[in-house]
């Protein structure tokens, strides 16, 4: 036993010595599988975050959204009506429901005005979600009457912040947007719902207006009934629409159907998926990281063979010498161990680097109930995936090892070495095709996602972004929006080097959005959804757009019963045919008094509804959060800093929620798109530097074992030149087969990235040729230098060894 340990320490020390004694390879191929490795746990903890994670609620696989949608004119989120509510609660599979929606408002806590993000919710909700308050009770069923108590629950958050997390809390009044609210309940610490920056809840009354009204504005979420499937909800449903439809003319009847009139539930999580963009971006970021540690085992795995076989003298000598194949296993698997520190410390620091760098930028949203983090499950996922890395690197040096056959014969041995195993080098070719295909996968999606990125960055505004602030204010409901306006212009306009001022409650790339079914009067079958932004006269010229046809509003435009609008020149063509609708009536008796340019009120164009807008005056329309859109000569910090003053004056309860630059605001709505590029464009070069490396290191062993063909190749005459060209054969002929079939691979890999590219169709010809030169030249670069180098060694020192 005393033997055993003997031997084996010293084991231990000679693999660690012949680690160490070759450092740069270790830590480079430490450092490669580590890089590797850590984006692809960031890749995993992103993917579970989304995905897997169960969200904190209990039985949270149970919660269903219903929608009321009209899929054939832009109606597909997932809203109902309250009177829609109501009809389904009164069902025994939906008994188990609630109403709610996301608000925004101006709240009074020790006499200061701010903003904060709230949901108003009824009742039944809290029981629904099976979450209790921390402190106090959840909303009485009466606070959902018109007439019924204003109660309010808050977050723990906001406890804290506002009161001191005092015990005296329930009881105290909270004001919102002017209204007395009572303080019955805090929220546990950790309770999300349903966005992270919730402040508090308050009650969802639903008054006899909301009830008479078809507005489709609200969230139902309900929890699905044991013994229920998603298949048979819907059917329920189905039947309720057309039960629905049963009860209208037939003219309504055919009007419904045309405009696509659904009535489903989906899943609660992959509704918030859907304001993600979806899976796919969550699974191709995955699999482009698997890719590339993927790429980085056969470089690393490459690299270990030719190591390897360098040692063939020493393992045959080992064995001639009495040393059994476990041992020689053994010897070799301690001899990576040094490598796989390295790599599984460099994978875990990257990914808790870049996971903080996330929540850093905001990623995921702070809009989203989603928690990306380095947890145990992560851990794991390092773990297996670091295991496989390891044995799959080890083994096939254990194997390469133990299948040459030992020799106490030097020439034997040189023999052996000299005439390569076939099988060693038709396994290495292999592996250095693998690396071109899956380099040139990565290399064209990373150029096909940046070119997408730069296409949304630059497509046409038609605005000015430069020297535009946006100051984005809460008022209180007490205030009317065109009470506000009167007094606010004025004062801004007298800052020293504003040129223009205006007001809107939706921007470009700006957070609020709102909208509504519109159609020619009297043809209501041409219904469409469009934008419905509130503007200020003025505001096209602060925004540096001009109008295509027609007048901007004037002031007798911002009485309360104004039926002026100025419709965008998109939804113009798709309602009239034509842009020339000046003087043209939409439903409701609105009459089109402009046509504007189409502006872009979302960075992806495939959820901006075509750009469709139909702006209306402020006067018209009640709205309390709205944007200031300030262009100044000055500078941003300078136009800020007044516009706060002015706002402290003209409107001292009114709440600053956020004040930026139009260009800081698109760079914001861009920050997950460009996120998603960068990552994908750096695995690409990544790939694209193993690749150029891995060819190297195989073309250099495969150089050296061929030095006595290349040197008596000399001798009968063959010049550099054509030792160049026969030796660089076999590399084209690897770049051959391995981009023929990474061909097949990226276009199959980008038929599922289609629906994330915006501006490019799919596999454009521009970006794989210039992949594949640029790969094609580098490898055939990185091979022609060791035969180079080879070449100019002289025949008499080669052939005398």
């Amino acid at each position: 036993m005393r033997i055993s340990a003997v031997g084996a320490a010293r084991g231990y020390s000679h693999a660690l010595r012949r680690a160490l004694h070759t450092p740069v390879a270790t830590a480079f191929g430490g450092l490669t599988l580590g890089l590797a490795l850590g984006a692809s746990a960031l890749a995993f903890a992103v993917l579970y975050g989304y995905l897997f994670r169960p969200l904190p609620y209990a039985n949270p696989t149970r919660l269903y959204v219903v929608r009321q949608r009209l899929v054939n004119v832009g109606m597909r989120g997932p809203l109902v009506s309250v009177r829609f509510y109501r009809r389904l609660k009164r069902l025994p599979e939906f008994h188990d429901s609630g109403l709610f929606t996301i608000d925004d408002g101006t709240v009074t806590v020790g006499g200061r005005n701010v903003f904060a993000h709230f949901s108003a919710v009824t009742p039944s909700i809290f029981p629904l979600l099976n979450v209790k308050p921390f402190m106090g009770r959840a909303l009485s069923e009466a606070s959902e009457l018109p007439d019924g108590p204003h109660e309010v629950v808050l977050s723990y958050g906001l406890w804290q912040r506002a009161f001191a997390a005092s015990a005296r809390v329930l009881g105290q009044s909270l004001i919102v947007g002017g209204t007395p609210m009572r303080i019955v309940g805090v929220m546990p610490r950790n309770f999300v719902f349903p966005i992270p920056h919730t402040e508090f809840w308050a009650p969802f009354v639903i008054t006899p207006r909301r009830l008479a009204s078809g507005n489709i504005n609200y969230e139902m979420l309900m929890r699905m009934p044991p013994g229920w499937t998603l298949t048979g909800i819907n059917s329920v449903l189905k039947t309720v629409r057309n039960a629905e439809l049963h009860r209208e003319t037939q003219a309504d009847q055919a009007r419904a159907m045309k405009n696509g009139y659904v009535i489903d539930a989906i899943a609660y999580r992959r509704m918030l998926l859907s304001y993600a963009g979806g899976v796919a971006p969550f699974w191709g970021l995955f699999g482009f990281t698997l890719l590339l540690l993927l790429m980085a085992v056969v470089n690393s795995t490459s690299l270990a063979l030719t190591r390897q076989r360098r040692r063939l003298g020493e393992m045959s000598l080992r064995k001639v010498l009495g040393a059994g194949n476990s041992s020689v296993a053994r010897l070799i698997v301690l001899e990576h161990l040094p490598e796989w520190i390295i790599m599984v410390a460099t994978g875990v620091t990257v990914a808790v680097y870049c996971i903080r760098l996330l929540h850093a930028h905001q990623l995921p949203s702070p809009y989203m109930p989603f928690e990306i983090r380095f947890d145990a499950v992560a851990a794991v996922y390092v773990g297996v995936a670091s295991l496989m890395v390891f044995l799959c690197i080890a083994g096939s040096s254990v194997g390469a090892s133990l299948l040459s056959r030992p020799s106490a014969s030097a020439v034997q041995e040189i023999a052996q070495r000299g005439s390569a195993g076939r099988a060693f080098r038709n396994a290495q070719r292999a592996m250095a095709s693998a690396q071109i295909c899956i380099a040139l996968v990565l290399v064209v999606c990373g150029a096909l996602v940046t070119r997408s990125l730069i296409g949304l960055l630059n497509q046409p505004l038609h605005f000015q972004v430069r020297r535009l602030t946006v100051a984005s204010v809460m008022l209180p409901r007490t205030i009317h929006v065109a009470t506000f306006w009167r007094q606010a212009r004025t004062a801004l306009r007298e800052i020293p080097g504003v040129q223009t001022v205006a007001l809107g409650h939706m921007v470009p790339f700006g957070e609020s959005a709102e909208g509504g079914t519109f159609y020619p009067e009297g043809h209501p079958e041409q219904r469409t959804w469009a934008w419905m932004p509130i503007v200020s006269p003025g505001f096209f010229n602060a925004m540096g757009a001009h109008l295509l046809a027609g007048r901007d509003f004037a002031p007798r435009d911002e009485q309360p019963k104004s039926h002026s609008v100025i419709v965008s020149v998109a939804l113009a063509r798709a309602l009239f045919g034509h842009s020339d609708v000046v003087g043209e009536e939409l439903d409701q008796g609105m009459r089109i008094v402009g046509v504007a340019p189409t502006l872009p009120w979302k960075l992806d164009p495939a959820s901006d509804h075509e750009g469709y807008a139909v702006y209306v005056p402020v006067g018209a329309r009640r709205n309390h959060y709205v944007h200031v859109l300030i262009r100044s000569d000055a500078s941003p910090g300078i136009v800020m800093s007044a516009v706060r003053r002015v706002f402290r004056t003209v409107a001292p309860a009114a709440a600053i929620y956020r004040m930026r630059t139009l260009r800081q605001m698109m760079n914001g709505a861009s920050l997950n798109r460009e996120a998603f590029a960068w990552l994908v464009a750096g695995f690409g070069v990544l790939a694209f530097l193993m690749a150029v490396s891995g060819t190297y290191a195989i073309v250099a062993y495969g150089t050296r074992l061929r030095l006595f063909e290349f040197a008596l190749r000399q001798v009968l005459g063959a010049t550099r030149g054509k030792i160049l060209a026969l030796a660089l054969r076999e590399t084209a002929a690897l770049l051959l087969i391995g981009g023929a079939v990474g061909v097949a691979v990226t276009y199959v890999v980008v038929g599922g990235l289609r629906s994330m590219l915006y501006g490019v169709s799919g596999l454009v010809p521009w970006a794989l040729l210039l992949a594949l030169a640029l790969i094609g030249m580098s490898v055939l670069l990185a091979a022609a230098l060791p035969v180079w180098r080879a070449s100019r060694v002289s025949p008499s020192s080669i052939m005398i060894q």
